[in-house]
């Protein structure tokens, strides 16, 4: 085996060939650099920093150091090192933002359709059970002057048994990597907005009469091997406003100071 060595704490150990990437989608660094030590006892206590320090990627933060014996008795540490060399601001993070929607169809209760007040007088909804009956008596007249009347004939309801309504909507997500986490991520959750910042990257219409509530960010700094670098998700779902009631709900920052 012919491998490049380094020197730490005044000992040659060798490198079994450094794979990595210089920066991903978000900028995050990620280096993976394998060094043979002479026992299992050695590659318990090698310091991980002294390898860092070693190579000059003193920005980055080892994640994982996975081991192996191989071929003469020797073992194999592979540490891996992932995060900034340098101090990335929200700015720079920003401009390299990646974006997505997962859209859905949930099902909701039918009096949070938009046309609910129409449906109901149509179909003979009952407040009281709340429900609609088997049987209705279909309203005729003329709707342009506003006279209507009941035909006096009793038919089968098709709106009978309907208690919910597929809505489409779905969440919207803004994910970089920072230094440090701006707090302006915990600022207004739970509020109400009308589109989501970015949303245009991806041709969202905007939805005349639908909110977008801000939900909790998802912020992970070094729980999946991002090292020094601390991965932020803004997330938005879109909401139907059909009743009102979320304007009166959804009107405060739930973690605001």
């Amino acid at each position: 085996m012919a491998f490049n060595a380094i020197k730490i704490n005044g000992k040659d150990l060798v490198l079994n060939g450094i794979t990595g990437n210089a920066g991903d989608r978000h900028g995050v660094a990620s280096v993976e650099i394998p060094v043979v030590v002479d026992s299992l006892a050695e590659a318990l206590a090698f310091n991980a920093q002294d390898v860092s320090d070693a190579l000059g990627i003193g920005g980055l933060i080892c994640t994982d150091r996975p081991l192996n014996q191989i071929e003469n008795g020797l073992f194999e540490v592979r540490f891996k090192f992932e995060g900034f060399n340098q101090e990335v601001t929200f700015e720079f993070a920003d401009a390299a933002s990646g974006y997505n929607f997962d859209s859905d169809m949930s099902e909701e209760p039918i009096q949070t359709h938009p046309n609910f007040v129409k449906i109901a007088a149509t179909y003979a909804w009952n407040a009281q059970d709340q429900s609609f009956p088997s049987q209705y008596t279909p309203v005729t007249g003329n709707n342009s002057t506003g006279f209507s009347a009941a035909s006096g004939k009793t038919t089968t309801n098709p709106m009978a048994g309907t208690t919910d309504w597929l809505k489409a909507g779905g969440v919207f997500s803004k994910t970089y990597a920072v230094s440090s986490v701006p707090s302006s991520v915990y600022q207004g959750i739970g509020t109400l907005g009308t589109y989501p910042p970015g949303a245009e990257k991806l041709n969202i219409p905007h939805l005349k009469n639908r909110y977008w509530i801000k939900l909790p960010p998802l912020v992970d700094y070094n729980t999946k091997g991002s090292g020094s670098a601390c991965r932020v998700t803004e997330r938005y779902r879109l909401c139907g406003i059909s009743n009102g009631s979320e304007t009166v709900i959804y009107n405060f920052g739930q973690l605001d100071s």
